[in-house]
């Protein structure tokens, strides 16, 4: 399930690191390969794979794109006027490459670019911030030894729908620290965004820290979604038991192991830890929705509904909170003229996201309605 919050890149402090960020609810699988996987989609066991390679020959090749050839790039006056220019002019190729330059020439403004990349992702958003964050790192070396700084980007670019890029980030971010919480949540939320064979690369990296570093509850919840997402139900219920154990508090755990017991057929385990998260947190609009998901899944309609009407006054900003209610009381046989404020609502709240339209177009569909579907 989604681990969502407000964040910005100047968010850091050395006690918290990056404070995580929102992430879409609804994606449809990625077929590229990733991290472990060739160009055929053949599982391999190799480490994620990128373009700038380590210093040390036995660590993984850090997944960034390849930076830029400055040769023939105009960067007068100087490389930071150049890149704000381009930044004004919407111009991220350029502005990528001017900033890369920049930070070359003077290393020591690397806290003046991450306040900037905040600014591109409050103006234009999650990937082109992503995409300015990605190259300029490479231009400072110490960097790209910073586990939060690649959760950072692996979050922008699983908000922005490239969901591969992003678990790659994730990954990476644990071979730096096999014990950051922040890349196991991001790795929780992207798990059933990728392909199979992702995934089986995913719990083969997870198995080897698991090996060497012993309990954690995030490495127990990222570990238990991987089995889960490829269909192994016992043991990715006794994981998701085990860091339910180790962090009883933590709602989104018991909502992953309610999802575990629903794949295994175990519905009134998986209602019991969807309560069980609510318990924990009836307050909380995302908590309210996630366990709203579970309880359609048990065919609850009803009980369903009384949460997304929670959501939706707790967070009426929630576009999906407005479409799952309005997807509840359409299944519940009420006419058009109930569920259609709720889809509008929606729809005026979050639409620049696709996946949002495809949903309110299945439920046209089924709901007969087939023109507006089209």
């Amino acid at each position: 399930c989604m681990r969502r919050g407000g964040w910005g890149i100047g968010a850091y402090s050395a006690a918290e690191g990056w404070i995580e960020g929102p992430n879409e609810r609804v994606a449809a699988p990625e077929t590229q390969a990733g991290p472990g996987v060739d160009a055929v989609g053949q599982q391999n066991n190799d480490p994620p794979q990128g373009s700038q390679p380590n210093v040390d020959p036995e660590a993984p090749v850090i997944p960034l794109p390849q930076a830029p050839d400055l040769s023939n790039m105009d960067l007068a006056p100087d490389p930071w006027t150049a890149g704000y220019a381009a930044l004004d002019n919407g111009d991220i190729p350029r502005a990528r490459g001017a900033f890369y330059a920049g930070l070359l020439e003077e290393p020591d403004r690397i806290d003046e670019f991450y306040e900037l990349a905040d600014g591109v992702y409050d103006d234009l958003g999650a990937l082109p911030a992503a995409e300015i964050l990605e190259i300029g790192i490479q231009a400072v070396p110490s960097e790209l030894a910073r586990a939060d700084v690649f959760v950072q980007i692996g979050d922008m670019l699983l908000e922005g729908g490239r969901n591969t890029p992003a678990v790659q980030k994730f990954q990476y971010a644990l071979y730096l620290e096999p014990d950051n919480l922040a890349a196991y949540h991001g790795l929780v939320d992207g798990i059933d965004l990728v392909p199979e064979p992702n995934v089986r690369n995913i719990i083969n990296q997870l198995e080897g820290i698991r090996n060497d570093m012993g309990t954690s509850p995030g490495l127990f919840n990222a570990l238990g979604v991987a089995y889960r997402a490829v269909g192994q139900y016992d043991r990715a219920i006794d994981l998701l038991n085990q860091a339910v154990e180790l962090d009883p508090d933590d709602p989104l755990v018991h909502i992953d192991l309610a999802y575990a017991y629903l794949g295994d057929g175990q519905r009134a385990a998986a209602r019991q830890s969807a309560e069980r998260a609510l318990d924990l947190a009836p307050d909380d609009a995302d908590v309210l929705v996630l366990v709203g998901y579970v309880l359609q899944e048990l065919d609850a309609y009803e009980d369903a509904l009384a949460l997304f009407e929670q959501a939706v006054a707790l967070a009426p900003n929630d576009y999906w909170a407005h479409f799952e209610l309005a997807y509840t009381l359409a299944v519940l046989g009420e006419p058009r003229a109930v569920f259609q404020p709720e889809i509008d609502q929606a729809l005026a709240l979050g639409d620049d996201d696709t996946e949002l339209w495809l949903n309110v177009g299945w439920l046209y569909l089924d709901t007969g309605n087939c023109p507006e579907a089209m």
